[in-house]
């Protein structure tokens, strides 16, 4: 995009406004863009959030051998498994007679705070506390298949299948709660394991429902299954194999400093926006993000697999460098307020975007820089020399 840019001499981020997908758009795929107001919105706030708007008022030049520059990469980035492939997952929840709830979960959390996610999906749904919400994780004697933690499925597949899981069991629960109150269910709530009659809490508890419903035998524990589900309308018979049709949308904007006399790339600033529809966990988001950032950043500045003849020469830590707190650099995140008709409780995937724009961010931000491409990640100080030592040479 910076290419062509350049090749029509506008700026690049006023061509990525230009071209942004749209909601009700096709892409090139033959899929009819969803909930896609997220590509441009994310552009102009992360341009207003960095500074990028104000760049002019800092030196590109701070110092003879150091040059300063900005760049941008915006991407839509696809989740779940496809049309084509059996994207599903089973969960069981139990109401105790304490007011307690047990989730049965057979999908991995490896630290990317999914059974969290999907407790407080629980939680809110059932109406107790998250603190009552005990997740009994992947164990084939205790829970049913839900599916790897792979393409950013898990919120949206795991999530819609305890909403479905817990539906039968708050039916349980009101029925009782318009016997003891006399009240129509509409006017009722259930909020942290108490009960709400227009907004006023009345005397009843969830023990008092639990009780309740076990005297009368009404469900108090099921298992549910949820398929991925996909809107009509949105293929259309020139649709790629097994294409994605949900997106999260981010931009990242990169502010570099080169030094034209060593090659030594400094990341100054990192700016990531996102539209990942309603945030869940905003603490468990927010990790992802700066988690996601600090890999891509990896990719960007320094990891590289050297290969000889089949074999790697860098096959410990020792040799194969990752970032550490101190190499990554000030990280800015902000996530929209937006959204997503197709998520449970309106999410949309946080994980991948922010990995993914970081290194073309970077390239191109070092290009604005000084005015030579890297086309190949790591951008290391080897290949930058050797970059300007062609560029000085008119090669």
């Amino acid at each position: 995009m910076d290419e062509l840019a350049r090749q029509l001499n506008m700026d690049p981020v006023e061509l990525r406004l230009l071209n942004g997908i749209q909601t009700g758009q096709k892409k090139a795929t033959g899929v009819t863009a969803l909930d896609a107001s997220g590509m441009r919105n994310t552009m102009k706030e992360a341009i207003a959030l960095s500074g990028y708007d104000k760049r002019h008022e800092l030196s590109r030049e701070p110092a003879p051998h150091l040059r300063r520059g900005w760049g941008i990469a915006s991407i839509m980035q696809g989740y779940l498994l496809g049309p084509k492939v059996v994207d599903d997952a089973y969960m069981g929840l139990e109401m105790h007679i304490d007011g307690s709830v047990t989730l049965r979960c057979g999908v991995v959390d490896y630290g990317q705070g999914s059974h969290t996610v999907l407790a407080q999906i629980a939680a809110e749904t059932l109406g107790v506390s998250l603190d009552d919400v005990h997740v009994i994780r992947p164990d084939t004697d205790k829970t049913l298949e839900a599916g790897s933690a792979c393409a950013a499925r898990v919120t949206h597949i795991c999530g819609h299948a305890v909403l479905r899981t817990a539906k039968p069991l708050i039916e349980s629960l009101m029925k009782i709660a318009v016997d003891l109150t006399g009240a129509n269910e509409y006017e009722l709530a259930l909020k942290n394991g108490q009960l709400f009659k227009d907004d006023q809490l009345t005397e009843y508890q969830m023990t008092d429902l639990v009780k309740g419903a076990r005297a009368k035998r009404y469900l108090l524990s099921h298992t549910g299954y949820f398929s991925a589900e996909y809107p009509e309308g949105i293929f259309d018979e020139t649709v790629f194999d097994n294409p994605c049709a949900f997106y999260t949308y981010a931009t990242k904007i990169a502010q570099v400093l080169v030094d034209i006399e060593t090659g030594e790339l400094t990341v100054e600033k990192l700016t990531l926006v996102q539209d990942a529809g309603r945030i869940l966990n905003p603490d468990g988001a927010r990790g992802q993000s700066e988690g996601g950032t600090a890999m891509g950043f990896g990719y960007a500045v320094m990891e590289e697999i050297i290969v000889d003849q089949g074999r790697s020469k860098n096959n410990s830590l020792e040799s194969y460098l990752i970032p550490t707190v101190k190499d990554v650099p000030e990280i800015i995140t902000k996530f929209l307020d937006t959204q997503s008709d197709y998520g449970p409780y309106g999410g949309r995937a946080v994980s991948e975007g922010p990995v993914v724009p970081t290194a073309p961010a970077i390239a191109n931000a070092v290009r604005d820089a000084v005015g030579v491409s890297i086309n190949t990640i790591p951008v290391t100080a080897e290949r930058l020399m050797e970059a300007l030592d062609k560029k000085n040479k008119g090669v």
